[in-house]
């Protein structure tokens, strides 16, 4: 039986997203003559390997350098989450977080990502939004975030009509920031969060804009060619998201595989919405009442 990983984690994780606080845990030691060291854990953090898991990724098997520091045993935890994390194992990394303990795990960015990241294999969708939600402010600009993004949204609407504000806000914060064609899926998140909120005529004028930017091609290569390779979560709303933006845009020919895999594989919170969405899409793509 899987339990709840770090009970007071969620409690205390507005901390974590305070000004100033830490990107990553302190590396006191690593001071060298030609100024400080780099992070020993580099090669293993979102900056560089900005996807949930790599199993394969030959980075996960390269020997870390010893570092001077006093905190070895603090390194070799966080290492060990990092890993476990990328290797697609979560109740390892349950605990391994558990090992680190919750006072790193705030305060370390890669870790409380991992923390979020195996709070939504056990579906504790609102800790998993909650953590990522404290987690983003605190990565640098330079780190790509278009996937905790799309993740972070999906979770919280995971909740149901509570998680929507949650999502809205998320998505509605980055997605000008970002390219179009970069951002063409998180728009289409965005459309259907409106939709699921009762904001009918705005998703119905931002489907108009975004519908061009998914080609008839690209949707007929199979499920969710846009998501392929991104380790995306919960494909049956990327499914939805897509289908919904295509039906208010009148391409229903292309809605309409994608709202039949998202009626049969929603999450139960949305499930009679995309059941009543599919009925009655294909013959105006006209929006189902809102959900209570």
């Amino acid at each position: 039986m899987r339990r709840p990983l770090l009970p007071a984690l969620v409690a205390c994780v507005s901390f974590s997203a305070l000004p100033g606080a830490p990107r990553a845990i302190p590396w006191p030691g690593t001071q060298g003559p030609q100024g400080p060291r780099a992070d020993p854990l580099d090669p293993l953090r979102w900056r560089r390997l900005p996807r949930w898991t790599a199993p394969g990724d030959p980075r996960l098997r390269r020997p870390v350098a010893p570092v001077s520091t006093p905190r070895p045993e603090a390194e070799a935890r966080l290492r060990e989450v990092l890993v476990a994390r990328l290797e697609d194992r979560p109740d390892a990394l349950r605990e391994a977080l558990a090992r680190l303990g919750e006072g790193a795990v705030l305060l370390d960015v890669d870790a409380t990502l991992s923390a979020a990241w195996e709070a939504a294999q056990r579906q504790a969708w609102g800790d998993a939004s909650r953590l990522l939600r404290a987690a983003l402010p605190r990565l640098g600009p330079e780190v790509p975030r278009e996937l905790l993004v799309l993740d972070g949204a999906r979770w919280s609407m995971a909740r149901g009509p509570e998680g929507l504000d949650d999502a809205l806000a998320l998505l509605g914060a980055w997605v000008p920031l970002a390219p179009s064609p970069r951002s063409a899926l998180a728009r289409a998140t965005l459309v259907l969060g409106l939709l699921r909120a009762g904001r009918a005529d705005e998703a119905r004028a931002l489907a108009a804009s975004v519908a061009p930017l998914f080609s008839a091609q690209e949707l007929s290569r199979g499920p969710n060619p846009v998501a392929a390779g991104t380790a995306l979560m919960m494909d049956s709303e990327v499914d939805a998201a897509l289908g919904v933006t295509l039906s208010l845009a009148s391409r229903h020919a292309d809605a309409l595989p994608l709202l039949r895999r998202a009626a049969e594989g929603a999450p139960p919170a949305w499930r009679s919405f995309q059941t009543a969405f599919l009925a009655r899409a294909p013959a105006a793509g006209s929006p189902p009442a809102r959900r209570p």
